[in-house]
């Protein structure tokens, strides 16, 4: 195969790889062999950032993707390819923000920023996904709204024109239905969960519509209808099953957690608590794993109060 035809196929693999399709991990395994060898660094950068997405992806090995991209980097530092460059750098301050490692999160994203405001045409696509990883790392932070709403904005703005990138402007749309949640603006956030999940549906994204179907399921459980929450969740954990990543899948667990802890099911929380416990415990992803080990004492002190008053 000439580069064009390694290039292409890379781009097809990547393509898979963002919809959790495992067929992707198989044809991945054959790409790194068939690119044994290969010098040109076009092919090499692409190449480990479909590694680097598929560690993500299909097992949350954030230590792994970090250095990963981190050692490509390294080694083509000087390269005049921006674009991969800069995914790269995406990517390792993605996985330090899930690491709870902020500091570190907000510099390689601004170092992926700095690279994709080099490249012409601009890299519309790209720069959305590093809105929205800065913007995650700031909620994760627990800082206030407004940073990120002007991240999500500006995002949006960029794109208002470009009617090929409708799946990251509805992603785009979650990430200020986040921000809306966590500011208590259940309305708003339901709003634009609901609007990103047509889009979603419309394209049959599955992974996509998980979250989606997760975040309005979160929304609900604020809004105590737990009928209507536990309804979106059992949706989300049902594609999560089939096509989720591992930290996705852990939150499908602890979102439902949350449903039986409020309903009076001390048994049927745990069971999920523990089971996205020990997926994250595996990921190393800290703020949640934090939240998730105060709730699963919670939930056991609860069920033991329980029993005691059922026995007298």
């Amino acid at each position: 195969m000439n580069t064009t035809q390694i290039l292409k196929l890379l781009a097809t693999n990547r393509e898979l790889i963002l919809q959790n399709n495992f067929h992707a991990a198989e044809s991945l395994t054959e790409l790194n062999k068939d690119c044994a060898g290969i010098t040109d660094e076009e092919i090499i950068l692409n190449l480990e950032l479909n590694n680097s997405l598929a560690e993500l992806h299909f097992h949350s090995r954030y230590d792994k993707v970090i250095q990963n991209s981190l050692t490509i980097i390294n080694k083509f530092k000087h390269s005049p390819l921006h674009i991969l460059l800069s995914s790269h750098y995406w990517l390792v301050g993605n996985c330090y923000a899930l690491k709870g490692s902020f500091e570190l999160a907000q510099e390689n994203l601004f170092k992926a920023m700095k690279l994709a405001n080099r490249v012409t045409p601009v890299p519309v696509g790209l720069k959305a996904d590093i809105y929205l990883a800065l913007t995650m790392n700031e909620q994760l932070n627990d800082k206030g709204p407004e940073k990120s709403i002007e991240y999500l904005e500006e995002s949006l703005a960029m794109m208002k024109d470009d009617s090929t990138i409708t799946i990251r402007k509805a992603n785009t749309l979650m990430g200020l239905g986040n921000v809306y949640l966590n500011a208590g603006r259940n309305e708003e956030a339901l709003e634009h969960y609901f609007s990103a999940a047509s889009t979603f549906e419309h394209h049959f994204d599955l992974p996509n519509m998980a979250c989606a179907y997760s975040n309005i399921g979160t929304v609900y459980i604020n809004q105590k209808n737990y009928e209507e929450a536990k309804k979106h969740l059992e949706k989300s954990l049902e594609l999560r099953v089939k096509v989720g990543s591992p930290d996705h899948l852990s939150i499908s667990y602890y979102n439902l957690a949350i449903v039986y802890r409020d309903t009076k099911n001390y048994a049927a929380a745990k069971d999920m608590l523990q089971r996205s416990k020990d997926i994250l415990i595996r990921t190393g992803a800290k703020p949640y794993l934090e939240l998730t080990e105060n709730m699963l004492e919670e939930v056991t002190l609860l069920g033991n109060k329980e029993s005691k008053a059922n026995l007298s």
